[in-house]
């Protein structure tokens, strides 16, 4: 589904969500539970982990519909939904569990292309936190500059600049 559709659709969703709707909440789900997940697995690394920020996320969304705007920007919204929850995830975290866990080198053997995800989860892990963010929602969601930069809340030519470092990053690394 294109991104202008699918802001579009979770937009009404939204909207129905906050005059009672749960059903809404199944097209949301559909929309945009990918791209939460993925951004929560590009934060904590942990397939599990990022399954419960992305649980998290759409209680909260709940719990927060009276603070969105109709006809605002309802991906960005629910994407700065899920960072905050993934970033509060890892905060519970690593209080108590180091940050390498070896369990995800584990559940990554069994995924296709092991050596490719292998050479890729690690060069990922050669990036800062916000760089390894800015690639998964550019790279693999095909979100625009401007986007990025409001979920993160930096400016376009920063967010522009640490892509294009990172991705010169990962070439190298990968080379």
């Amino acid at each position: 589904m294109n991104k202008l559709l699918c802001n579009l659709r979770c937009n009404q969703a939204l909207c129905k969500l906050s005059e009672g709707d749960m059903t809404s909440l199944a097209v949301l789900y559909d929309c945009m539970s990918r791209q939460i997940y993925a951004l929560a697995l590009s934060i904590l690394k942990n397939p599990a982990d990022a399954e419960d920020a992305m649980q998290e996320t759409f209680l909260k969304v709940v719990q927060r519909i009276d603070t969105y705007r109709e006809g605002g920007n309802a991906r960005s919204w629910l994407l700065s939904i899920a960072r905050n929850a993934a970033i509060d995830t890892l905060r519970k975290r690593t209080s108590s569990i180091p940050m390498e866990d070896p369990s995800v080198l584990e559940e990554c053997a069994y995924r296709e292309d092991t050596a490719q995800k292998l050479a890729l989860d690690e060069a990922l892990m050669l990036l800062s936190q916000t760089d390894r963010e800015i690639v998964v929602q550019r790279a693999v969601w095909g979100m625009r500059f401007g986007e990025i930069a409001s979920l993160l809340g930096m400016q376009k030519p920063a967010v522009e600049k640490r892509y294009h470092r990172a991705l010169a990053k990962l070439k190298s690394f990968l080379d």
